[in-house]
């Protein structure tokens, strides 16, 4: 009978948790409650250098040019390696380090690379740093498609200098040319430079027509020293020059400027900024088309596509660029530079620009002299200045009709809704093909209406707002906006001021952002939802709380008294099934309290009850609690935890908590001892246990402290009984207490799981605890 009796209980108690743990997984997996907030976009910029480089600087322009952050809502975080003048294997482990502790809460959907220094740093520290965020580059020197085979997530533009063209064109204009001295520094670019323009050289050959060395590593001032005494048959080629023998650095406008500046032969060069006064000029890349052509690429990833469908760009946007005064210095005709070459610091002389006016003026002079000339010639004179004057207005003319071109082209192309309305009475003056379409009006049916007839506020209120965006104190508004169709639709509106023919008009970009609103308030309700669902189940949960621990607690009492025998002696076998079911009882009611108290944190109604408890009683008092079951199983309880200090804790949790961890311990510790010790720092105060058990790998570790769960599977689950929620309890109730539950394993050497404590929960009044 009582087998019977057991048996029914045991079953009618499974099925009731059962249906508990179903019930509880509906409620925690709901869609109410597992809605998820919208994250910004970001995107990290990694320079191989450092801000100060007008090479960066370029790229950087070029990136917010072609991404427009602020339109776009992207959120750029830019970061500079200064690999020129920091560069070591302990540095970018550091730098590794650095990136991976400041965006550890940071999810990138993009990283733009530029130069070779961060691509390769990226190469190696991708799948660490940031795993599975795709990779844009530029800027990459001797750039080769098996660098990325096995990096799905790169693309980009490798950047190709122009090296036999620009020494076509040197030979070209200097005919006299026998030898080019080429100047690369003997950084890790300068190296690849020159390895590559040897061969290049080689494969065009150059150097049958002219002999082409390359300067050696010296420092600065005798790489100058070497310039200032070239010969008269010798031409010099600057490539990458960063740093001299001795470490000491310099940009790239310094180079350009000191070393032609003190060379005593024309130096051409390849690099765009090293054209800074001194230099006559060459092919030349530029940092701004590098970065532009990244930022290109970088969209398309940003729409969607998968950076291995996007081919690697290895063709650049290089320009025949030259300086005016170099060219006169060297006495360099223009009519040799190559067609398409662009020429700068221009300074033509006034006599070239204005040859009429000059003829006038000295006709003017003479007449001065010549009396009987000076009607006759003044009159000639005034002609000639009508002439001039004729000629300025037409070009200033065609100039204002180009300049409204171009503003026409733009305002008419613009993907985006834009209006210009007269602040004085709201009407429509113009309106672009995309405001057109949005509206569902033609532009002609749009510029013929008011925008007060669109806007959903009052006359009053749009004059009201009108008013505002027309002085200048407010630029943003967000306003409901009626389509032709009836539709209403919210839009977000940045307006300024524009003036146009000498009068005050408004400017207005209109975005629509119905379904961004949307989102917002179906969030909002969402978020009501699941309060409601968390206050129903908290409820629920409380109730049960009490239906199930007073039939548990009959169970476990009336078995007490049979396994005790009150009420006369039972044979053996009965006595096992009744220690039996006292043990089952007191599991289930341990996993439901552990339940319950999950609950509660989850819902945030878990409250401790703290006061000054002297942790060194607790520590004694749990490992009193755990003797017999480790003396049972021969292992050693070691206390070295002495002179501890008082802290600000509940006394009831942290025991739980104790004896969670200590029985752990005790219960996968087959042999050898549990030592329990302790330290404080300035990190706080730290109790640890440490066994000799089964041990623990970092995957298992993750599992441990997962709710629910269990380490060693079902095996070792049928030799030691236990929930999988000890652990996750334990964590829970530390973090309330503002510290942690930390764990350190070995498979087959032991575990060390420590309480940690932040400092201010200690109460002061003990001895410090020493530190080891």
């Amino acid at each position: 009978m009582i087998v019977s009796m057991y048996t029914s209980v045991k079953r009618q108690v499974l099925r009731f948790l059962v249906g508990l743990g179903a019930v509880l997984i509906l409620l925690l997996t709901s869609p109410a409650l597992a809605s998820s907030t919208p994250s910004m976009r970001h995107v990290l910029v990694l320079h191989s250098y450092h801000q100060d480089m007008s090479w960066v600087r370029n790229v950087d322009r070029a990136i917010v040019d072609g991404l427009q952050p602020e339109e776009t809502g992207l959120v750029l975080h830019i970061e500079n390696m200064d690999t020129k003048r920091h560069f070591s294997d302990a540095y970018l482990a550091g730098y590794r380090d650095f990136l991976i502790g400041k965006y550890k809460d940071t999810r990138f959907d993009l990283i733009l690379a530029s130069d070779n220094n961060a691509f390769e740093f990226l190469r190696l520290s991708h799948g660490a740093v940031f795993p599975g965020v795709p990779v844009v580059f530029c800027g990459v020197n001797d750039f080769s498609p098996d660098q990325i085979r096995d990096l799905p997530d790169f693309t980009g533009v490798a950047e190709t200098f122009s090296d036999v063209e620009t020494v076509q064109a040197m030979l070209a204009l200097h005919p006299e040319t026998k030898r080019i001295l080429v100047v690369n520094d003997y950084t890790p670019t300068g190296r690849a430079w020159t390895r590559d323009m040897k061969r290049n050289f080689a494969k065009a050959q150059l150097t049958d027509r002219v002999k082409i060395d390359f300067a050696t590593d010296q420092t600065f001032d005798q790489l100058q020293k070497e310039l200032s005494g070239l010969g008269g048959d010798t031409l010099v080629l600057l490539g990458v020059y960063f740093k001299d023998r001795d470490g000491v650095y310099f940009t790239y406008e310094k180079v350009g400027e000191r070393l032609a500046g003190s060379a005593s032969r024309p130096v051409y060069a390849l690099l765009n900024f090293n054209l800074s006064g001194n230099v006559v000029g060459g092919k030349v890349i530029g940092g701004y088309y590098q970065g532009q052509a990244m930022s290109r690429i970088a969209k398309r990833v940003l729409a969607g596509e998968r950076p291995r469908d996007i081919p690697v760009v290895e063709t650049g946007g290089n320009t025949f660029v030259f300086d005016w005064r170099q060219l006169k210095k060297w006495r360099i005709r223009d009519a040799g530079l190559p067609a398409g070459s662009h020429i700068i610091n221009q300074e033509p002389q006034l006599y070239e620009a204005y040859p009429k006016v000059a003829a006038g003026v000295a006709a003017l002079l003479f007449g001065l002299l010549v009396v009987a000339g000076a009607l006759g010639w003044t009159a000639y004179s005034r002609h000639k200045m009508t002439v001039l004057l004729e000629r300025q207005v037409r070009e200033r003319t065609a100039e204002l009709e180009a300049s409204e071109l171009r503003y026409r082209s733009l305002f008419e192309e613009s993907k985006a809704s834009e209006l210009i309305i007269d602040p004085g009475d709201g009407s429509i003056i113009d309106a672009n093909q995309a405001a057109a379409d949005f509206y569902g009006w033609s532009r002609d049916e749009l510029i013929m209406r008011n925008i007060k007839e669109i806007n959903t506020l009052t006359p009053d209120e749009v004059q009201a707002e009108m008013a505002l965006a027309h002085s200048q104190n407010r630029s943003h508004f967000f306003f409901k906006h009626r389509l032709r169709s009836g539709e209403i639709r919210d839009v977000e509106v940045h307006s300024g001021p524009i003036a146009i023919d000498g009068r005050g008009y408004l400017y207005s970009i209109v975005h629509d952002v119905t379904d961004r609103k949307k989102a917002e308030q179906d969030l909002i309700e969402a978020k009501k939802t699941a309060e409601i669902a968390t206050a129903a189940k908290s409820e629920f949960l409380a109730n049960m709380s009490h239906e199930l621990r007073t039939p548990l607690n009959s169970i476990i009492g009336f078995s007490e008294l049979m396994e005790y025998e009150i009420k006369g002696p039972l044979p053996p076998a009965y006595r096992e099934y009744t220690g039996l079911i006292r043990s089952s009882g007191r599991l289930l009611l341990e996993t439901i309290n552990s339940i319950l108290d999950i609950a509660k944190i989850e819902a945030g109604r878990f409250e401790l009850e703290c006061e000054d408890i002297h942790m060194s009683d607790v520590i004694e008092e749990v490992l009193s609690m755990m003797e017999v079951q480790a003396q049972d199983k021969g292992l050693k309880l070691i206390n070295t935890a002495h002179d501890l200090h008082t802290l600000h804790v509940d006394h009831m949790r942290i025991r739980q908590v104790l004896l969670n961890v200590i029985g752990n311990a005790v219960k996968f510790t087959e042999r050898g001892r549990i030592v329990v010790d302790s330290f404080c720092n300035a990190d706080g105060h730290n109790i640890t246990v440490t066994d000799t058990g089964i041990g623990m790998s970092a995957a298992q570790i993750e599992i441990a402290f997962e709710p629910f769960r269990q380490v060693h599977g079902t095996s070792l689950a049928r030799r030691h009984q236990g929930t999988g929620l000890g652990l996750s309890l334990s964590r829970q109730v530390m973090h309330l207490h503002g510290g942690d539950l930390l764990a350190d394993s070995t498979p087959g050497e032991g575990t060390v799981i420590t309480l940690h404590f932040p400092p201010e929960a200690g109460c002061g009044g003990e001895a410090a605890v020493s530190t080891t």
